[in-house]
């Protein structure tokens, strides 16, 4: 084969193998060339897929690729393209002659028709899972999963192809003559590394995958290729539910196991994926996947607004069973997924507002509870009245030693504060002998220093004072030096928290005779209110601004809020409307 020479491009008409008609090119990859074709013998149409002319040249490159057609060829499964047959070891041309799948592929589809609804997206991996578990099971693993090798046949069915282009070089090698091997964007932190890799690679590049089905967005994105491969390597992504508004809690669950960065922590097959999944749309009302997905990709504008109205009412009867049974936070959550479906629907903000009451009912009632017991305890203890009235002076105990150890903070919160090591601090000088105060008068220095407590709501917050971190959510008693300070507060687990940063000022003669409080602010909401004549708008009575302008609304809280809009339009009439509120949100109304 030493005079070997590739096929060249713009063959049309040429016969291989005696058999296969090349028509047109319909495809092109970073290792093969697709053209249509037709299988003269059977009278069907076919794709060929022709390796590039560098591969070509390339004895180990011809070996690979005919040995692993061998392999995927006895792949049959209805959601995978069925493998006809390919070049022999002897042929001058190296193809792969494959189904002919009429239709686009999902990002094709994902670009013209915007972000897929959460819940279909599901269905669409669980078909793809459920192809690449069937190939894992014959030991091929895809590699190359994304969007574009996901093609929709005419009838709505899903194909998974190129499997072959995948396993052309070995995988352990980043590079072919310069080329990425499959797509940076969906790769796995194993695949970058050239680490051993199973079909847990898959898993991950599927979970890429489910995440830009659902935002039209790449999880993973970079200027350069570089930055992508080291954003994939450090699993650092954008969190979805900052991304889609209202995405639901058990999908995104699932899709963050999808992408752990260590394999044994993923869901250990394509299966596991698929049955999970299956577990969290069944009780939507999704009990025939490829049926609900063919029909949708037949009709998408039809069919997925039908597929909206079923996941609302059926999650909204979920949020019902949660609110019988006082399951007040996720009956928000769950509430927050059927707004983001149907933003207006009456039940759900009924509902949420009867939630919404309940729990700050119930916290109030828990902190009450609990400072009771804890006055109950002390007081048993003889030393409530010690820990509830601030000490001018920290305890002096055998030995010189003087600790001071930290107060914790029982506030109603959204999230749950870190356990905090007490904060001590010793010192090795005895104590001073007592002295006679007839006799003796010591002078006191002016102190330089103010004692101070900080608390922080809500009590996960990080605080900094002058850029050194100190606590979690409360001080303690602190000595600062006298003047301006700044304190920051930051959220480690708070998507809709912004950094926020405060100055005070210390006097030694006059300290503060209680703790400094802070809160965590939360990013605004933008609200454009449309309407067809001149209005004021009134946010919860509060003048925003104008009709038809982008408005700025302060946020101060993190959960979503039922929030009153009272448009005053100028010929002296007004209209109303309720909507829900969280941070960061844009809202569009018309009225």
């Amino acid at each position: 084969m030493g005079n070997f020479e590739p096929l060249e491009a713009g063959m049309k008409g040429q016969v291989l193998l005696g058999r296969y008609e090349l028509g047109d090119e319909v495809g092109q990859g970073g290792m093969a060339t697709v053209y249509s074709g037709v299988d003269l013998l059977l009278n069907r149409k076919v794709a060929i897929k022709i390796l590039h002319r560098h591969l070509c040249q390339r004895e180990e490159a011809r070996n690979r690729f005919y040995r692993e057609a061998k392999v995927i060829a006895k792949l049959k499964h209805p959601n995978i393209v069925e493998i006809y047959d390919y070049a022999g070891e002897n042929s001058e041309v190296s193809f792969i002659v494959e189904e002919f799948v009429e239709g686009r592929n999902l990002l094709d589809f994902i670009e013209e028709f915007g972000p897929i609804q959460p819940e279909i997206s599901a269905l669409i991996v669980i078909v793809v899972a459920r192809a690449l578990g069937h190939a894992h099971e014959q030991g091929v693993i895809h590699r190359d999963v994304k969007p574009q090798n996901i093609l929709i046949r005419k009838d709505g069915i899903l194909k998974l192809m190129d499997f072959g282009v995948a396993h052309v070089v070995d995988m352990e090698h980043l590079t072919v003559t310069g080329q990425i091997l499959g797509s940076p964007a969906h790769m796995s932190p194993e695949q970058i590394e050239g680490r051993a890799l199973d079909g847990r690679t898959d898993v991950f590049s599927l979970g890429t995958m489910f995440y830009q089905l659902c935002t039209n967005k790449l999880p993973f994105e970079g200027e350069t290729t570089g930055a992508i491969l080291r954003a994939i390597a450090e699993v650092r992504y954008k969190d979805i539910r900052q991304v889609r508004k209202g995405f639901p809690d058990d999908l995104q669950r699932v899709l963050s196991r999808m992408l752990e960065r260590d394999p044994d922590k993923r869901f250990q097959s394509a299966k596991e994926v698929a049955d999970t999944l299956e577990g969290i749309v069944k009780p939507l009302g999704f009990v025939d996947v490829e049926k609900d997905l063919a029909g949708f990709f037949v009709n998408p504008m039809v069919v997925g607004g039908e597929m909206r109205k079923r996941v609302a009412e059926a999650r909204l009867e979920r949020a019902k069973v949660y609110f019988r049974k006082g399951a007040y936070p996720a009956l928000i959550r769950e509430l927050n997924v059927v707004l983001a479906l149907d933003e207006q629907n009456k039940d759900a903000l009924l509902l949420l507002k009867k939630g919404q009451r309940a729990e700050r009912t119930r916290q109030i009632f828990k902190k009450a509870f609990l400072w009771s017991l804890a006055l109950v305890i002390l007081g048993g203890l003889g030393i409530t009245g010690y820990l509830l009235i601030p000490s001018e002076k920290p305890e002096v105990v055998e030995g010189g030693e003087v600790v001071l150890k930290e107060r914790s903070l029982v506030e109603d919160t959204f999230a749950v504060s870190e356990r905090r090591k007490p904060v001590e601090i010793e010192t090795k000088n005895p104590p001073p002998k007592k002295m006679n105060p007839k006799t003796q008068s010591p002078q006191v220095a002016q102190p330089e220093t103010v004692k101070v407590t900080i608390h922080a709501n809500p009590p996960a917050v990080a605080i900094k004072i002058d850029g050194q971190f100190v606590a979690y959510g409360t001080t303690g008693e602190i000595d600062l030096p006298k003047g301006k300070h700044t304190v920051e507060l930051s959220h480690p687990r708070c998507d809709v928290c912004k950094d926020t940063t405060y100055d005070f000022y210390l006097d030694p003669q006059n300290p503060p005779k209680a703790p400094l409080k802070f809160s965590i602010k939360y990013y605004d909401a933008t609200m454009l209110v449309r309407a067809t004549k001149d209005g004021v708008v009134f946010v919860n009575g509060v003048k925003r601004g104008e009709v038809n302008k982008k408005l700025t609304v302060p946020v101060l809280s993190p959960n979503p809020s039922l929030t009153t809009i009272l448009v005053k339009f100028t010929d002296g009439t007004e209209k109303q409307a309720q909507i829900v509120l969280s941070p960061g949100a844009e809202i569009d109304l018309s009225l």
